[in-house]
């Protein structure tokens, strides 16, 4: 994109510039969020239990075409995401994010209907929209996961929802979930997890760090949902997860997706 600045004489008026037409409107980019996020008119969504202790919904055809929204994520800006001084990103690597405001889709009925028949949950939007997830490798990895985290600590009170978007040989690993090997749980009520920083701050999913090395000494992966072009999946929100990367793919092209959360209407935390 580039920009042209010209110098304003005193003397010289200024002039509205001319309707947006069509044309310019191609030029920019404008698109329907409504329409990227398409559906299909039937989903089908199946439950597996990872490591037999975490329930997962899994789909592979609720968005209509995973592409459309692939294209506007590659082709357009990424903003940062957690930056921090001193930490990796945008050093050994690019974690961006994007929040596409909505407060009502197709899509997120979809989702609603599966949680509400497997989970016997009612829920609601959490959150003010959907976001994106943009990462880019740049330097080595230090581990084959994130640093493990947990998107809510209160059992059953809100799900994360995750739309892969990368398409065919692009895909690769997935989303792993953790047991923490100190307690041998998988989800840690709040203070469990406030004491579990105190003594080690450094895996914090704070921006300061994507991956990090002692990752494995404090959590044992339990078992991954593979990453498949525009595959959906729905897991109570507690549970401790984070993006699998086997393999240095992510160098030559980014990792994409789209994540939003449902929240019990009964909850009050």
């Amino acid at each position: 994109m580039r920009f042209l600045l010209v110098p304003r004489h005193p003397d010289t008026q200024f002039v509205m510039p001319e309707p947006i037409t069509v044309s310019t409107g191609a030029r920019f980019k404008p698109f329907l969020l409504g329409e990227a996020l398409a559906i299909h008119e039937q989903s089908n969504f199946h439950p597996e239990m990872i490591g037999d202790t975490v329930p997962v919904l899994i789909s592979d055809n609720v968005l209509l075409d995973h592409r459309p929204m692939r294209t506007v994520l590659r082709d357009s800006y990424a903003p940062n995401w957690k930056l921090v001084e001193g930490g990796g990103n945008f050093v050994d690597y690019y974690d961006c994010r994007t929040l596409y405001p909505a407060v009502d889709l197709p899509l997120f009925h979809v989702v609603r209907h599966a949680i509400r028949h497997f989970f016997k949950v009612d829920t609601a939007l959490h959150g003010p929209g959907i976001s994106s997830n943009w990462f880019l490798q740049i330097n080595d990895r230090r581990s084959d996961f994130a640093i493990p985290h947990s998107d809510h600590d209160a059992p059953g009170h809100a799900f994360t929802v995750i739309h892969f978007l990368n398409d065919g040989a692009e895909c690769g690993g997935g989303t792993a979930f953790f047991r923490h090997k100190a307690s041998g749980r998988v989800e840690l009520r709040s203070h469990q997890r406030d004491a579990f920083y105190r003594d080690h701050p450094e895996l914090r999913e704070d921006g300061r760090n994507y991956w990090h090395h002692e990752v494995a000494h404090a959590w044992e992966p339990i078992g991954t949902v593979e990453m498949k072009p525009g595959r959906t999946v729905i897991f109570p929100a507690e549970f401790f997860h984070a993006a699998y990367h086997p393999d240095d793919r992510f160098r030559d092209y980014p990792r994409v997706n789209l994540v939003h959360w449902e929240r019990s209407i009964a909850a009050t935390d």
